[in-house]
């Protein structure tokens, strides 16, 4: 049997590791080399931390069913909007803005302290 995987997707030292092996993994069955590769890949995948307040992450639990990982329903709703659409929403924001600016409808500072006082 040979053995085929990408170098670039494990830790080099794991890959030397299993070079050195190689012929242990040669007379291994084909489903426990399958089993020892899917482990050392998600060990060494590489993920990225998202902050999110506690109300947030409750909503996302909400749409989370099955073996549905966050990702998966991260994915999910940004198909649901094209990246071209939410900037077009975002551009029409700024415009809007930039209108308001212009007639002088602007907030000053003392405007916003005057209004978080009296919150």
């Amino acid at each position: 049997m040979i053995l085929f995987f990408s170098m670039e997707s494990y830790s080099s030292k794991f890959c030397r590791g299993v070079l050195r092996s190689y012929a242990f993994l040669n007379k291994c069955e084909p489903k426990i080399i399958i089993t020892i590769l899917t482990i050392l890949t998600i060990m060494t995948m590489t993920y990225k931390t998202i902050n999110v307040v506690p109300e947030t992450y409750e909503k996302l639990l909400l749409y989370k069913h099955g073996n549905m990982t966050f990702d998966d329903v991260i994915n999910g709703m940004i198909e649901l909007l094209p990246e071209e659409e939410f900037y077009m929403r975002v551009l029409e924001e700024h415009r809007k803005r930039m209108e308001e600016a212009r007639r002088g409808e602007v907030k000053t500072h003392t405007d916003l302290r005057k209004a978080l006082s009296s919150i």
